[in-house]
């Protein structure tokens, strides 16, 4: 194997320039009998990133048939539940907890009289859509309690039961990550519940709109956000209040605000938000936990999509299952927010 070209395209994707990288892992394919593992699921996180992912899971699976690898699928799980298999998504999603080090827990089996611990997963925003689960936990007849980020008892404050450090790690105790809940009451597409209602008293004021453009500073999805000044052509809208749902916001784009009149005020924590959201006609927002709660909220959300989106998202949808108030607008070339941006500003267009 030639390890010089092999790291090669890993300077490429590290780059995010997939079609370079995918062009110098299929000429060392084509130039060694024996390919490592690795090699072949290279190969399929570019077609993955590119968008093809019915080809990216070709090789995933010759990546595993080569050697079983918890990463491998863990990214196979990506790639079906955006083509909507959630089935099989979520199956291939339990790996992630391999990878993680973390040890699965209860898989749907009967725990009638039992105690279970639904332990925190993933950020946020995966805890806001993936709490609508917690209610069917009744029905298996069990004493439940929830592993709740401090940033979101002001929200879901009901599922918080007393939980401890020694209720977790009691052995005697069954647990299961929050994540892990889709792939236990086997979902599909078209049983998916609804989420959780949140206390909210929506009085929607004619014409405003709130606006968040970045997720949070410490994720590694960078991709996700948008730079404020790509919102010019929609905050310049004269017809339109805008109102800022960001908590944070960087002394530059505060200038921005300032300059088109983009009212903003002081977030504490998610009721803050809450109450401002209920005030909104519509929420535009970046792939966040904003645009998760608003959602949930059931306000009109609209979410301008990274061409390498969330699996969430499905592939070529406009609207989402998992939340009914969704539209979806989607980058046509990586890194290009113009398109998507463009299509909400005629859409508000059209509405005011």
């Amino acid at each position: 194997m030639n390890e010089v070209k092999f790291n090669d395209s890993l300077v490429e994707i590290n780059k995010r320039n997939y079609a370079k990288a995918l062009d110098g892992l299929i000429e060392l394919t084509k130039t060694h009998r024996e390919i490592p593992n690795y090699v072949w699921h290279n190969v399929g996180l570019c077609y993955q990133q590119l968008g093809q992912f019915e080809i990216a899971i070709d090789f995933y699976l010759k990546a595993n048939s080569v050697k079983k690898d918890g990463q491998t699928y863990w990214n196979l799980a990506h790639c079906h539940l955006t083509k909507g298999r959630l089935l099989e998504g979520f199956r291939y999603h339990e790996y992630r907890l391999k990878v993680c080090g973390k040890k699965p827990g209860w898989q749907g089996e009967d725990i009638n009289g039992k105690t279970l611990v639904v332990l925190r997963d993933g950020g946020l925003g995966d805890a806001i859509q993936f709490f609508r689960y917690i209610p069917l936990l009744k029905a298996y007849n069990c004493k439940v309690f929830v592993d709740m980020p401090p940033e979101l008892v002001c929200l879901f404050g009901d599922f918080v039961s007393g939980i401890t450090p020694a209720i977790v790690a009691s052995e005697e105790i069954l647990h299961v990550y929050l994540m892990s809940l889709p792939h236990c009451f086997k979902t599909e597409l078209h049983t998916i519940p609804p989420p959780v209602k949140i206390r909210c008293r929506l009085s929607p004021q004619k014409g405003r709109v709130g606006v968040v453009w970045q997720c949070s500073a410490d994720s590694i999805y960078t991709t996700k956000s948008i730079d404020l000044r790509e919102f010019i052509p929609l905050i310049s809208m004269t017809n339109i209040n805008y109102v800022c749902l960001q908590k944070e916001v960087s002394e530059k784009d505060q200038m921005t605000l300032d300059n088109y009149h983009v009212e903003r005020q002081t977030i504490r924590d998610f009721s803050d938000t809450v109450k401002l959201i209920q005030q909104c006609e519509y929420v535009i927002s970046a792939c966040t936990s904003v645009a998760h709660l608003a959602a949930t909220m059931g306000v009109p959300t609209l979410i301008p999509l990274a061409f390498n989106h969330c699996w969430r998202w499905l592939e070529d949808r406009i609207d989402s299952p998992w939340y009914p108030s969704i539209r979806l607008y989607r980058q046509k070339n990586s890194g290009d927010w113009s398109e998507p941006l463009k299509e909400v500003q005629q859409f508000l267009t059209k509405k005011f």
